[in-house]
């Protein structure tokens, strides 16, 4: 069931690589994750009206500094933020599967967010902030698969996942970047606050992991 819904909303996403596509309507219900251990008090799927803000995603990288996050992959959806698909999980709780543009007008710009994502490499990190609590990932790597691939967004695959569609406005195929969490904290109050120490987590998915 959850692989059926992965599938269509696969299609949703993809449609929303065009240039000028139509957008499609969310049909899918939420499918639940499997359970698994977490460090977040908060349920273990991420809930929200299609096209609520969720979290916010800050990715030095990307160029991004709190991103909006919000529910749902349809066009007009990713032509304003990172969508985060129907039954992804709450972050530490499994995998935030998450999709988002590379050529779109996305807040002034024809570069979406995920415009660089084929720019990662070893050291950048991503920050999720998420219910008052900030939780920050470590790139892992990222591979090239095809559009209709629902494996790499999977519980277990990768704490949090980033889809968009490859080459750069085509869709012959995915660019999915794999990350692992690293820890959270308190996210500060203020500006002027001082952050709160890191809690580190034992990532479910270990450093190295060969994905399919």
């Amino acid at each position: 069931m959850r692989r059926r819904a992965f599938l269509v909303l696969l299609a949703v996403a993809a449609t929303s690589c065009v240039r000028g596509a139509a957008p499609v309507e969310e049909t899918t219900p939420s499918v639940a994750p499997s359970p698994s251990p977490s460090p977040s008090p908060y349920p273990d799927t991420m809930e929200g009206g299609a096209g609520a803000l969720v979290a916010t995603l800050t990715v030095p990288r990307l160029a991004l500094d709190d991103f909006p996050m919000l529910m749902g992959t349809t066009t007009d959806i990713l032509a304003v933020g990172v969508g985060v698909y129907v039954g992804a999980a709450t972050p530490g709780s499994g995998n935030l599967a998450t999709a988002g543009h590379r050529v779109t007008p996305v807040q002034g710009s024809w570069h979406g967010p995920f415009y660089d994502l084929d720019r990662l490499v070893d050291g950048d990190v991503a920050w999720v902030e998420f219910e008052g609590r900030t939780y920050q990932y470590a790139w892992r790597e990222t591979v090239i698969t095809t559009p209709d691939d629902v494996s790499v967004l999977a519980d277990g695959v990768a704490d949090l996942t980033m889809t968009a569609c490859h080459p750069k406005g085509y869709l012959f195929q995915r660019i999915v970047a794999f990350w692992q969490l690293v820890g959270y904290a308190p996210t500060p109050t203020t500006e002027l606050a001082t952050p709160a120490p890191l809690t580190p987590v034992a990532s479910p998915v270990p450093s190295g992991t060969v994905l399919p």
